[in-house]
């Protein structure tokens, strides 16, 4: 009966040893969520550059592919560049190239502390490209002059073609100027070049990195940008709308519900999310791409057989805003201000 007793107590003993928490590696203490890495304000395209501001087009910049980019850049004064339009691989001075990227990316008329903005973000973009080897895709060039790709470019001779040959001259000495005023000077953010996204205009507030890619980019949250509202109407026949939501877009059964009615969910900084109608739903970024619509910070309503959409702003809303650097230069902003305040976190470096 003794050696019995010794046994049920060991075997007590060992069932309460297993079913601890201790015992099986568990920790006591509750899990917590990660952290987000996000510094700056609420939060299409992921990094290339703005639409073409002389067209008033959009661009299609991408997510970078990665955030590895070199600690430290060397001086680059030259830069392999792919000619779309004659397919061929050109070396061209640095200078040149920003010259011709800025006098197509951004009005010429816009202050010159607005260009000057304008070319150390095309400045920085150049060099992120180059640094990751994520260059133009069949060719060693590190960038392209198609916008849809890398940044926008006018060559002389389509400046001449759109202005005159003075003016032109006159133009490509303005923006030339204001590229080798800052010559050498590029964004980094902890020590590492940025992907210096930037587009047209935005209201209010632009877009974070986060809300278009699901990715943290602390540098491209959304910031306060003030300048006068861009405004367009876009008509599209339901019919049409609904093809877009069946091919681009994915089951909504809840919104069946809600025949006839069009609901948008907003994110954190005012763009649409997702729209939801006729037992489908599609995002905002999609929406705006399969729709040609100038950006995701928009309204619908239904009119008879079209849905009337009511867009502010111009392009994916990531990084520098071009109008909103315009206003704060005419404001007496530096081009170090402008820069520093729509890249959170980042500063104006100078290459050795």
């Amino acid at each position: 009966m003794g050696n019995k007793l010794i046994f049920l107590a060991v075997y007590a003993l060992l069932v309460l040893f297993l079913l601890h928490p201790l015992a099986v590696g568990q920790s006591q203490r509750p899990i917590e969520p990660p952290k987000s890495t996000e510094t700056g304000g609420a939060s299409d395209e992921p990094p290339s550059s703005s639409p073409p501001a002389l067209t008033d087009d959009d661009n299609a910049q991408t997510e970078p592919e990665s955030e590895s980019a070199a600690l430290t850049v060397k001086p680059i004064q030259t830069v392999q560049v792919f000619h779309s339009a004659t397919d061929q691989t050109v070396e061209m001075a640095m200078s040149d190239y920003l010259t011709h990227v800025v006098m197509a990316e951004m009005p010429y008329t816009f202050p010159v502390e607005a260009l000057k903005a304008q070319a150390v973000a095309a400045r920085t973009y150049c060099l992120y490209r180059s640094s990751l080897g994520i260059g133009h895709e069949g060719s060693e060039a590190g960038v392209c002059t198609d916008h849809g790709h890398c940044m926008a470019y006018l060559t002389s001779e389509q400046a001449v073609e759109r202005w005159g040959s003075e003016t032109a001259a006159q133009i490509e000495a303005t923006v030339r100027a204001a590229v080798e005023q800052t010559e050498g000077e590029y964004l980094t953010y902890d020590g590492k070049i940025i992907a210096a996204m930037f587009h047209s205009s935005s209201t209010g507030r632009t877009e974070s990195a986060e809300n278009l890619w699901g990715s943290v980019y602390p540098y491209l949250v959304g910031v306060k940008t003030e300048e006068e509202p861009r405004i367009s109407e876009v008509r599209v026949s339901i019919e049409r709308l609904m093809a877009v939501m069946k091919e681009k877009g994915e089951r909504d059964f809840s919104s069946e519900l809600r025949q006839g009615q069009i609901e948008l969910s907003f994110n954190s900084t005012g763009r649409v999310a997702w729209l939801s109608y006729g037992g489908y739903r599609i995002k905002g970024g999609d929406l705006r791409t399969a729709l040609s619509l100038r950006s995701t910070d928009l309204s619908a309503c239904i009119e008879g057989e079209e849905v009337l959409f009511t867009v502010t702003g111009f392009g994916h809303g990531i990084g520098m805003s071009q109008y909103g650097a315009k206003a704060m230069a005419e404001r007496g902003c530096s081009y170090v201000e402008i820069l520093e305040h729509y890249y959170t976190g980042a500063r104006v470096t100078k290459a050795e």
